[in-house]
């Protein structure tokens, strides 16, 4: 799309921080900055923390027997689904604060809390689905809110820079 016809050597860069007064100023912005990564740091780990909440509340749900049974089948797959809960909650506690993780921890990070998220995700689709066999329709209902509650966790993470 561009190409280095439109820029000469000659011109000033987009933004430098040689532009910036002194070195004060210089130690102030960066420290807006690794302030400003802190707080959206905070605000996803809270975000993710109350959706995972929400599921697990949500998987404990879908496990109760009280109305109908399940099969065994079902059972094993909620009970994969809630191992997928814990494992995202482990992990996240592995990684408190996000504004001080190198790029690559960050990656591996998304990578491995969207795994947890998929495989919650994806035994939440074979119930909403039907392919887990039958169930009553709350607890198709609360698999549907899992999937979706488990996608929107997924576009959070797949923000974490």
């Amino acid at each position: 799309f561009f190409s280095n016809r439109h820029f000469k050597r000659s011109d000033p860069p987009i933004f430098s921080y040689n532009r910036l007064p002194d070195t004060r100023s210089h130690l102030s912005c960066r420290h807006i900055r690794v302030r400003t990564m802190t707080i959206l740091s905070v605000s996803i780990h809270s975000k993710l923390d109350s959706g995972i909440r929400k599921v697990a509340d949500l998987s404990a749900q879908l496990s109760d027997e009280t109305n109908d049974t399940l099969t065994d089948d079902q059972r094993a797959d909620i009970q994969a689904m809630m191992a997928g809960v814990t494992q995202f909650q482990t992990e996240m506690l592995t990684f408190p604060d996000f504004s001080t993780q190198t790029p690559q921890q960050l990656s591996t990070l998304r990578h491995d809390l969207r795994n947890h998220l998929n495989l919650i995700s994806g035994f939440a689709y074979v119930f909403v689905r039907g392919l887990g066999g039958e169930m009553s329709d709350e607890k198709l209902q609360i698999a549907g809110q899992i999937h979706q509650l488990s996608k929107g966790l997924i576009s959070i993470v797949n923000r974490i820079a």
